[in-house]
């Protein structure tokens, strides 16, 4: 999925898009930009510890629904970024190809549908806690999205290409036949070649 003419759309000038850029650049170069450990009580109930360690894991604050969303306003390929699972292992065991995307994919459209329920002013009802939320989600963009930006974005349901569209041949052909997609476009040229 690609959002044609999205700097023009969604940004006001060259500027507020640079300015844009400059976030991300701050953002992904952030210590805060990756999940980490860090020392904690055992027997405290309140958060995930990893077990045993006397350590709970932070989570970084660019996830996969991030990247997505800079892809479409920068106009790329919503999948740029994102590659497929090829270990035969996972595959055997029920992981599909998508996996990654898949989930970012739904949570960027859980903000997107909070965006749109705060200025719908419906949040309180079906969102208790959609301000904070899309509040923190934006906030590596230090200001250049905004809620109003995030409501016009609608992306599209991405496939798990596990059953669907005759992907089990295609899992077959990576477990068994060596194709291993370095790309989503791999994996969609293979789609049309395989003819399924």
């Amino acid at each position: 999925m690609k959002i044609e003419n999205a700097k023009t759309l969604f940004f006001t000038d060259k500027q507020h898009y640079l300015n844009f850029r400059k976030a991300w650049t701050n953002a992904v170069n952030s210590p805060r930009a990756k999940s980490h450990l860090e020392p904690w009580d055992e027997w405290h109930k309140t958060k995930p510890i990893t077990r045993g360690t006397g350590k709970i894991r932070i989570q970084g604050w660019i996830t996969g629904a991030h990247v997505i969303l800079y892809n479409l306003l920068r106009e790329k390929q919503s999948h740029d970024g994102f590659t497929p699972i090829t270990n035969k292992h996972r595959l055997l065991n029920g992981a599909y190809l998508t996996h990654g995307l898949y989930f970012a994919t739904y949570e960027l459209n859980d903000y997107c549908g909070m965006a749109k329920a705060i200025l719908s002013n419906n949040s309180p009802f079906y969102y208790p806690h959609a301000n904070d939320s899309v509040e923190k989600f934006l906030e590596p963009f230090e200001g250049t999205v905004t809620p109003e930006m995030l409501s016009m974005i609608t992306t599209e349901k991405v496939n798990q290409i596990c059953i669907s569209f005759g992907g089990r041949k295609l899992i077959e052909t990576i477990i068994y036949g060596g194709f291993v997609p370095k790309t989503f476009d791999n994996v969609f040229d293979k789609i049309v070649e395989l003819n399924v």
